[in-house]
Protein backbone atom coordinates (compact mmCIF):
# COMPACT_ATOMS: atom_id res chain seq x y z
CA UNK A 1 0.00 0.00 0.00
CA UNK A 2 2.56 2.03 0.92
CA UNK A 3 5.04 1.50 -2.58
CA UNK A 4 1.61 2.22 -4.72
CA UNK A 5 1.46 5.82 -2.85
CA UNK A 6 5.10 6.44 -3.23
CA UNK A 7 4.18 5.83 -6.83
CA UNK A 8 1.40 7.87 -7.42
CA UNK A 9 3.62 10.63 -5.38
CA UNK A 10 6.15 10.13 -8.12
CA UNK A 11 4.13 10.05 -11.10
CA UNK A 12 1.92 13.58 -9.58
CA UNK A 13 5.62 15.05 -9.06
CA UNK A 14 6.44 14.00 -12.57
CA UNK A 15 3.42 15.38 -13.96
CA UNK A 16 3.94 18.82 -12.02
CA UNK A 17 7.43 18.94 -13.72
CA UNK A 18 6.14 18.64 -17.14
CA UNK A 19 3.39 21.20 -16.93
CA UNK A 20 5.66 23.79 -15.59
CA UNK A 21 8.40 22.89 -18.24
CA UNK A 22 5.53 22.70 -20.55
CA UNK A 23 4.56 25.91 -19.37
CA UNK A 24 8.12 28.02 -19.31
CA UNK A 25 8.68 26.44 -23.19
CA UNK A 26 6.06 28.58 -24.45
CA UNK A 27 6.36 31.41 -22.47
CA UNK A 28 10.21 30.94 -24.07
CA UNK A 29 8.68 30.31 -27.81
CA UNK A 30 6.14 33.28 -27.39
CA UNK A 31 9.29 35.84 -25.70
CA UNK A 32 11.62 34.42 -29.34
CA UNK A 33 8.64 35.06 -31.29
CA UNK A 34 8.02 38.82 -30.35
CA UNK A 35 11.84 39.83 -29.95
CA UNK A 36 12.62 38.30 -32.92
CA UNK A 37 16.09 40.42 -34.84
CA UNK A 38 15.59 39.72 -38.66
CA UNK A 39 18.94 40.15 -40.67
CA UNK A 40 18.87 43.21 -42.29
CA UNK A 41 16.20 46.56 -42.06
CA UNK A 42 14.89 49.19 -44.42
CA UNK A 43 13.71 52.40 -44.49
CA UNK A 44 14.01 54.62 -47.97
CA UNK A 45 14.24 58.28 -47.40
CA UNK A 46 13.21 60.89 -50.52
CA UNK A 47 15.86 62.63 -51.48
CA UNK A 48 15.23 64.68 -54.59
CA UNK A 49 12.25 64.28 -56.82
CA UNK A 50 13.46 60.84 -58.19
CA UNK A 51 15.92 59.70 -55.59
CA UNK A 52 15.90 58.29 -52.60
CA UNK A 53 18.60 57.69 -50.03
CA UNK A 54 18.43 54.08 -48.10
CA UNK A 55 18.98 53.63 -44.45
CA UNK A 56 19.57 49.44 -43.78
CA UNK A 57 20.43 48.09 -40.48
CA UNK A 58 22.13 44.78 -40.36
CA UNK A 59 22.09 42.48 -37.52
CA UNK A 60 24.43 39.57 -36.72
CA UNK A 61 22.07 37.59 -34.26
CA UNK A 62 25.17 35.18 -33.34
CA UNK A 63 27.58 37.58 -32.55
CA UNK A 64 24.54 40.18 -31.26
CA UNK A 65 26.35 42.94 -33.65
CA UNK A 66 24.99 45.56 -35.95
CA UNK A 67 26.15 48.12 -38.60
CA UNK A 68 24.06 50.82 -40.11
CA UNK A 69 24.34 51.80 -43.60
CA UNK A 70 23.27 54.91 -45.66
CA UNK A 71 23.07 54.31 -49.88
CA UNK A 72 21.80 56.17 -53.03
CA UNK A 73 21.64 54.66 -56.08
CA UNK A 74 24.89 56.19 -57.64
CA UNK A 75 27.04 55.72 -54.32
CA UNK A 76 28.44 52.83 -52.12
CA UNK A 77 26.81 52.27 -49.06
CA UNK A 78 28.43 54.10 -46.23
CA UNK A 79 28.88 53.44 -42.85
CA UNK A 80 26.90 55.26 -40.09
CA UNK A 81 27.32 53.17 -37.30
CA UNK A 82 28.47 49.71 -35.84
CA UNK A 83 28.27 47.97 -32.79
CA UNK A 84 26.57 45.68 -30.07
CA UNK A 85 23.12 44.93 -29.19
CA UNK A 86 20.40 43.94 -26.92
CA UNK A 87 16.92 42.83 -26.88
CA UNK A 88 14.47 42.19 -23.99
CA UNK A 89 10.88 42.22 -23.98
CA UNK A 90 8.49 44.61 -22.62
CA UNK A 91 4.55 44.80 -22.60
CA UNK A 92 4.48 42.31 -25.50
CA UNK A 93 6.88 44.12 -27.70
CA UNK A 94 10.42 43.48 -28.00
CA UNK A 95 13.15 46.36 -27.07
CA UNK A 96 16.16 46.39 -29.01
CA UNK A 97 18.44 48.83 -27.53
CA UNK A 98 21.72 49.34 -30.22
CA UNK A 99 25.22 50.52 -28.74
CA UNK A 100 27.89 51.86 -30.84
CA UNK A 101 31.14 51.54 -30.70
CA UNK A 102 31.37 55.43 -30.15
CA UNK A 103 29.59 55.08 -26.83
CA UNK A 104 25.90 56.34 -27.94
CA UNK A 105 23.10 53.84 -27.26
CA UNK A 106 19.34 54.19 -29.45
CA UNK A 107 16.51 51.93 -28.40
CA UNK A 108 14.53 50.56 -30.73
CA UNK A 109 10.74 48.73 -30.91
CA UNK A 110 10.74 45.31 -32.15
CA UNK A 111 7.69 44.53 -33.51
CA UNK A 112 6.61 41.86 -36.21
CA UNK A 113 8.48 43.34 -39.39
CA UNK A 114 9.44 47.14 -38.00
CA UNK A 115 12.19 48.43 -36.33
CA UNK A 116 10.61 51.64 -34.75
CA UNK A 117 12.66 54.27 -33.26
CA UNK A 118 11.39 54.71 -29.31
CA UNK A 119 11.27 58.00 -29.24
CA UNK A 120 10.42 59.24 -32.68
CA UNK A 121 6.54 59.29 -31.92
CA UNK A 122 4.20 62.12 -32.52
CA UNK A 123 1.84 63.80 -29.96
CA UNK A 124 -1.70 63.18 -30.74
CA UNK A 125 -3.91 60.11 -31.14
CA UNK A 126 -4.81 58.59 -34.34
CA UNK A 127 -8.21 57.33 -33.89
CA UNK A 128 -9.41 53.49 -35.65
CA UNK A 129 -11.07 54.92 -38.50
CA UNK A 130 -10.68 55.71 -42.49
CA UNK A 131 -10.77 59.42 -42.46
CA UNK A 132 -10.59 61.67 -39.17
CA UNK A 133 -9.85 64.82 -37.28
CA UNK A 134 -6.67 64.35 -35.38
CA UNK A 135 -3.04 67.09 -34.91
CA UNK A 136 -0.30 65.54 -34.21
CA UNK A 137 3.24 67.22 -32.82
CA UNK A 138 6.77 66.25 -32.83
CA UNK A 139 9.74 68.45 -31.84
CA UNK A 140 13.04 66.62 -33.61
CA UNK A 141 16.62 66.77 -31.14
CA UNK A 142 17.35 69.68 -33.67
CA UNK A 143 14.70 71.77 -32.26
CA UNK A 144 12.89 71.55 -35.63
CA UNK A 145 9.06 71.57 -34.92
CA UNK A 146 6.33 69.32 -37.29
CA UNK A 147 2.46 70.15 -36.89
CA UNK A 148 0.15 68.09 -39.04
CA UNK A 149 -3.40 68.41 -39.06
CA UNK A 150 -5.76 65.72 -40.35
CA UNK A 151 -9.18 66.22 -41.48
CA UNK A 152 -12.06 64.43 -41.80
CA UNK A 153 -12.48 65.31 -45.63
CA UNK A 154 -9.18 63.35 -46.05
CA UNK A 155 -7.02 66.18 -46.66
CA UNK A 156 -4.43 67.52 -44.36
CA UNK A 157 -1.94 70.85 -42.94
CA UNK A 158 0.97 70.92 -41.82
CA UNK A 159 3.20 73.23 -40.34
CA UNK A 160 7.30 72.85 -40.13
CA UNK A 161 9.90 75.23 -38.62
CA UNK A 162 11.65 76.00 -35.31
CA UNK A 163 10.10 74.89 -32.16
CA UNK A 164 11.05 78.37 -30.93
CA UNK A 165 8.64 79.62 -33.61
CA UNK A 166 5.34 76.94 -32.82
CA UNK A 167 3.66 80.02 -31.18
CA UNK A 168 3.59 81.76 -34.25
CA UNK A 169 2.89 79.66 -37.08
CA UNK A 170 2.71 82.13 -39.71
CA UNK A 171 6.67 82.03 -39.22
CA UNK A 172 6.59 78.32 -40.44
CA UNK A 173 6.34 76.31 -43.30
CA UNK A 174 3.22 75.17 -44.31
CA UNK A 175 2.27 72.49 -46.82
CA UNK A 176 -0.98 70.78 -48.24
CA UNK A 177 -2.20 67.68 -49.24
CA UNK A 178 -4.37 64.50 -49.03
CA UNK A 179 -4.32 60.84 -47.16
CA UNK A 180 -5.80 57.62 -47.06
CA UNK A 181 -5.63 55.27 -44.43
CA UNK A 182 -4.09 52.24 -45.75
CA UNK A 183 -3.50 49.28 -42.89
CA UNK A 184 -1.20 50.62 -40.34
CA UNK A 185 0.05 53.33 -42.52
CA UNK A 186 -1.22 57.13 -43.25
CA UNK A 187 -0.42 57.29 -46.75
CA UNK A 188 0.16 61.16 -47.99
CA UNK A 189 0.43 63.13 -51.36
CA UNK A 190 1.30 66.46 -51.02
CA UNK A 191 -0.54 69.27 -53.39
CA UNK A 192 3.03 70.82 -54.35
CA UNK A 193 3.93 66.91 -55.61
CA UNK A 194 6.69 66.38 -53.32
CA UNK A 195 7.70 62.68 -52.23
CA UNK A 196 6.57 61.97 -48.48
CA UNK A 197 7.49 59.03 -45.82
CA UNK A 198 4.54 56.81 -45.24
CA UNK A 199 3.60 57.31 -41.81
CA UNK A 200 3.45 54.25 -39.46
CA UNK A 201 0.56 54.14 -36.85
CA UNK A 202 1.65 52.05 -33.99
CA UNK A 203 -0.64 51.78 -30.97
CA UNK A 204 -2.68 54.85 -32.24
CA UNK A 205 0.32 57.26 -32.56
CA UNK A 206 1.99 58.13 -35.90
CA UNK A 207 5.81 57.83 -36.94
CA UNK A 208 7.83 58.41 -39.85
CA UNK A 209 11.56 56.63 -38.21
CA UNK A 210 10.68 52.98 -38.37
CA UNK A 211 12.59 50.22 -40.59
CA UNK A 212 10.80 47.74 -42.64
CA UNK A 213 12.16 44.05 -42.44
CA UNK A 214 13.71 43.17 -45.88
Amino acid sequence: MEKRKLRMRIVEATVAVLVIAGIIFCIQSDSRSVAEVKDTYVMAVPSGERSSTTYLFHFNVERKTYSEEAQTADMDPIVLSSGSYTCMEKDGAGILTARADSGEEQKYLLDGKYLIGQSCFYKGTIPDTDTFEAVCTYTEDTGLYHKIMFHEDGTYDEKVGSAADMEDEEKLAAAHGSYRRDGDKIRREADDGSRLIDFLVYNGKITNSYYTAD
